[in-house]
């Protein structure tokens, strides 16, 4: 990896806030002049764009979560050989939306599927790309709901209770890949003020990499 590269990914549930701090970090790097890549999971490339399809789509029945697990690391390897590796390689910075804490949290947290086979499988899909920093936006599942209303999405046909269980058990999971890897991950309370995530965000990023932003406006 060349030395100015860097792989920073955003995890959390949908409505955590992950997206739009991606999108003001990447104003901010881009006001230091750090050259940057944006990207998501899954998706990122053609491949990973079809699997994206085909993992919303509608169906008659859904897909276990061992095919989506499959599916997603299968993007997964698409995606860091074409776009994160070369990009890294190349002295950019990468903002991911989504990466393998994702995964972990929805495929296989608390869900009968061995960890072991997580493992398994995150060394065949990234090999040694592991982020450098991950930002894991904890927030409440009502919190999270009432942001995908006002966005007016919702749970679909499942049922909000059920939907309030598993996205319990989804925020469980990504406390949890937090707790395994505090050298690498920030937990944020995505319940707080946008600019005040923001501003701790920008801060871990001045203290990690000794970015000089004295004369930038963080409001």
């Amino acid at each position: 990896m060349n030395v100015g590269g860097r792989f920073i990914t955003f995890e959390g549930m949908d409505g955590s806030g992950k997206s739009t701090q991606l999108e003001r970090v990447a104003e901010y790097l881009s006001a230091q002049a750090i050259p940057i890549v944006k990207t998501r999971e899954p998706g990122g490339t053609k491949i990973g764009q079809d699997i994206r399809a085909l993992l919303t789509e509608e169906r008659d029945a859904p897909l276990s979560v061992f095919s989506e697990a499959l599916l997603i690391f299968a993007a997964r390897q698409a995606h860091v050989h074409s776009i994160i590796k070369p990009s890294l390689d190349a002295g950019s910075w990468v903002l991911c939306d989504r990466f393998i804490d994702s995964t972990y949290a929805y495929q296989f947290f608390d869900t009968g599927l061995d960890i072991e086979l997580f493992a398994h499988l995150c060394k065949i899909s990234v090999g040694s790309i592991i982020p450098n920093r991950t930002y894991i936006f904890d927030v409440d599942p009502t919190v999270a709901e009432d942001r995908r209303l006002k966005r007016q999405t919702n749970f679909g046909d499942e049922d909000p209770a059920e939907a309030y269980r598993n996205y319990d058990r989804i925020r469980q999971g990504f406390r949890d890949a937090y707790a395994n890897d505090k050298a690498r991950c920030i937990l944020l309370d995505a319940d707080l003020d946008e600019n005040e995530i923001c501003s701790a965000i920008f801060s871990d990023l001045e203290a990690l990499y000794k970015i000089d932003s004295t004369p930038k406006n963080r409001g």
